[in-house]
């Protein structure tokens, strides 16, 4: 991005703004440090609003009230010619509305009173079809100018001026600068000043966000937390890998799974030949490929856990150990519900522990990426990778020592002591050294007991993996027991209720503890989404 200030005489705005407008990539900046100073010096003033926002409003709600009794939808509207849009303002904004408000009452009237005899009257019906036909078209192109019209005017809050003088500056993308300054020129006739600008450290450009469509699902999911700013990696696209295997680590089973798949596969059948579903129904067919993620993910999960429809004995469970130190963590082989029945729930736990360090080491590794693409180099070394130094040694040394570290620390083996110092206390240190050295002692206190405090908090947080795992099996053997000794039609209609419910229930509660470890344990190790959109001035047709 970079950023275009310009300074135009008052009485070529309005050109300037529809040349930016055809453009369509040049961002409006509403605030920033540069225009406060203006306005504070008393230099430039903000513009007023305009007089014909208000009336553009009303015009605009009546229009799309009337479209709607005429039996058109939003995605009917038909798109204004061109030159209509741009020739509204031939002779003013203004104007146009006087035009068209005449316009829009006596559609209202007509279709008020053709309607109220339509009924009783042929003359009268083929008159109202006539009238519905002919001022649909009429009104559409007339509710895209006033869309337009309205952001026109909406613009001009972003800008300063003086009597004869505006002020303002924006965004556009990399490459783009010169055929926005050579546009601005042109409009104005020379009567301006421009500057290009790159983005300094403490500017907040927009985010222009391009993802494949298949990713909507999880963009959505990263958007609801915040927007990614410009100096930040986008997480969605790891969302996209440790999401599902999350959720499929919990909804662990065979069967689940394979049927979550069946339905993202009929989503992504018959999305696009059901232009307007319902809203429960659109949103299953718009998020076809999430389903299938998901439910590969619980397909896996149920072959490491022998879990096939909440039958334990089709399935053997799969899997291997991993050793680290003195600690065998079972990456799946084991049945939760069995585990249960035994008392062995520590190697459950153990597993939950080791993917949640997985987990939060990957969001730490994108943090200290983030301050090196950034070049924070500084803040780099002494808040990035110092607490990844300290997280990673702390996990490994809870493996290693068999979570006995107090005991390991008081026993004073020397290896071990002169181990745990280095691993743990020394990036504590740099950590408080570094931090308070840069933004002051209390500061880089505040900085390394959050760290250290939040690594093991959120770390066992992961322990829900194991919670939610043994919920989704014990849930789903209990229909299993319920049906015992009943008929075949009714174990096989109790089964097929059992499941429906198994996987409404289970899945929106799985769907929301995976959506939280996501925000609260992940994004806070590497995350704001404090950015703005790109969302660039647009006047050209069919833009809203």
């Amino acid at each position: 991005m970079k950023k275009v200030k310009a300074i135009v005489h008052a009485e070529y705005l309005d050109n300037v703004l529809k040349a930016l407008g055809e453009l369509g990539s040049f961002h409006f900046i509403s605030e920033s440090e540069e225009r406060l100073a203006l306005e504070k010096d008393g230099l430039l003033k903000p513009m007023e609003a305009s007089k014909v926002l208000p009336r553009a409003s009303s015009l605009l709600a009546r229009t799309e009230k009337l479209l709607s009794q005429l039996g058109f939808q939003e995605e009917a509207f038909l798109k204004a010619q061109g030159s209509s849009i741009i020739g509204a303002w031939e002779k003013g904004f203004e104007g146009f509305l006087e035009r068209v408000e005449g316009r829009i009452a006596f559609i209202e009237s007509e279709y008020s009173r053709l309607s109220e005899i339509a009924p009783s009257d042929d003359a009268a019906a083929e008159d109202l079809r006539k009238l519905v036909k002919e001022g649909s078209l009429e009104l559409s192109e007339i509710l895209e100018t006033l869309r337009i019209g309205r952001q026109f005017e909406e613009t001009k809050l972003a800008i300063l001026g003086t009597e004869r003088c505006r002020f303002f500056e924006g965004w556009v993308p990399a490459g783009k600068d010169e055929e926005i300054v050579k546009a601005i020129e042109r409009a104005s006739e020379g009567f301006c000043i421009v500057e290009v600008e790159e983005p300094s450290h403490h500017d907040m450009p927009p985010s222009t966000i391009r993802l494949p469509s298949l990713l909507k699902t999880f963009e959505t999911l990263t958007r609801s937390y915040g927007t990614p700013s410009y100096h930040e990696l986008n997480p969605t696209i790891f969302m996209a890998i440790t999401f599902p295997i999350i959720f499929g680590l919990m909804f662990a089973d065979v069967g689940h799974g394979l049927l979550l798949i069946i339905l993202g596969a009929f989503a992504l059948a018959i999305s696009k030949r059901m232009p307007k579903p319902g809203e429960l129904l659109g949103y299953i067919l718009n998020n076809g490929f999430f389903f299938i993620t998901l439910g590969l993910c619980a397909v896996i999960g149920g072959f490491l856990f022998g879990e096939f429809f909440g039958f334990h004995e089709i399935i053997h469970p799969m899997g291997f150990k991993l050793v680290i130190g003195r600690t065998e963590i079972p990456i799946g082989g084991f049945n939760p519900v069995e585990a249960l029945k035994h008392g062995e729930l520590m190697p459950m736990f153990k597993f939950s522990i080791f993917i949640g360090a997985i987990h939060i080491s990957i969001g730490l590794i994108v943090n200290l990426l983030t301050k090196l693409i950034s070049r924070e180099f500084k803040e780099a070394f002494f808040e990035s990778l110092c607490w990844l130094w300290f997280y990673l040694g702390l996990i490994y040394s809870l493996f290693a020592y068999k979570f006995e570290l107090l005991t390991v620390f008081i026993g004073l083996k020397l290896p071990d002591f002169l181990y745990i110092i280095v691993a743990i206390f020394v990036p504590l240190i740099l950590m408080l050294l570094g931090k308070g050295r840069m933004e002051g002692f209390m500061e880089g206190f505040s900085f390394t007991f959050e760290a250290f405090v939040s690594s093991l908090g959120n770390t066992v947080s992961y322990g829900r993996l194991m919670a939610l795992l043994l919920s989704h099996a014990m849930m789903s053997s209990m229909f299993i027991t319920l049906v015992e000794g009943q008929s075949m039609a009714m174990q096989v209609l109790s089964l097929i209720l059992g499941t429906i419910l198994v996987m409404a229930l289970e899945g929106l509660i799985i769907f929301v503890h995976t959506t939280r470890l996501h925000w609260v344990e992940w994004f806070s190790k590497f995350y704001k989404g404090d950015g703005i959109e790109y969302k660039p001035f647009r006047i050209a047709v069919g833009s809203n």
